[in-house]
């Protein structure tokens, strides 16, 4: 009996403290599993909750991470916000990679009708570090004017820390084209203190503004390389822009 109740504790224990580590798709073609999510919601839900169903009903592998995670979205279109909030066992190596497994931004599309809320985003990464996005299409479904839309937002405002964010060789944007000065769309939005925020290779399209930074830059952040298209008052706004800040701009 004694073996019995040592057995069920140990399973118990694994259970209750499984974490993601290694390499893991999301393909909604194939059954929920272990190592694949039919939904990107499912993976953040399932990197950043304690409890509950995966909303595919595969298995739990989470939540956190005890090494590098890398998750390879399928070609297709996904809807849903992903709220990326704290994950324990990020680190500079122990990195959390959500990408295109086609490595071509317009094959994923990330998209969902947006409210009007300031500090909403599609992609919205508040208090978790270590992330990147790779070769993917973020897009806010605007529907009318005077709505505050934001593809990204990476928030360290408060005690939301948010170090190491990666945005690279993504398409940033909006499914309709705003041009109204009450606007406050804005394809790319950082708030807050971070270091090693890097921008890179990006194209931003069908906002108000391209990339709005808010509050004390930190350090070490870059902004290389970005393509800015259609963006109807101003590529970049705030005093606090990242550097070196390199432009490409495209008319309207």
């Amino acid at each position: 009996m004694k073996h019995v109740l040592l057995t069920i504790l140990i399973l118990f224990s694994l259970k209750s403290f499984a974490q993601l580590n290694g390499a893991y798709t999301v393909n909604a073609t194939l059954p929920a599993t272990s190592g694949n999510y039919q939904s990107i919601v499912a993976a953040v839900f399932d990197l950043t909750q304690t409890g509950g169903v995966r909303p595919d009903g595969g298995p739990r592998n989470g939540p956190n991470v005890s090494g590098p995670v890398i998750i390879n979205i399928a070609n297709g279109t996904y809807r849903g916000k992903l709220a990326l909030t704290t994950v324990v066992g990020t680190s500079a190596t122990n990195t959390i990679t959500f990408k295109s497994a086609s490595n071509t931004p317009t094959s994923v599309i990330i998209q969902d009708s947006m409210t009007n809320n300031a500090n909403n985003g599609i992609v919205q990464i508040s208090g978790c570090s270590n992330v990147i996005f790779q070769r993917v299409t973020i897009r806010s479904m605007v529907t009318g004017f005077n709505v505050f839309a934001t593809g990204v937002l990476i928030d360290s405002f408060g005690n939301n820390t948010c170090n190491n964010v990666k945005i690279l060789n993504c398409r940033v944007g909006s499914s309709w084209y705003v041009n109204t000065n009450t606007n406050q769309q804005a394809a790319i939005a950082v708030r807050g203190f971070q270091t090693n925020t890097v921008l890179n290779n990006d194209t931003i399209y069908n906002c108000a503004y391209g990339i709005f930074f808010d509050g004390n830059r930190g350090s070490n952040n870059y902004t290389p390389g970005l393509t800015i298209d259609s963006c109807y008052f101003a590529a970049v706004v705030g005093s606090d822009a990242f550097q070196p800040l390199e432009l490409t701009m495209r008319a309207m």
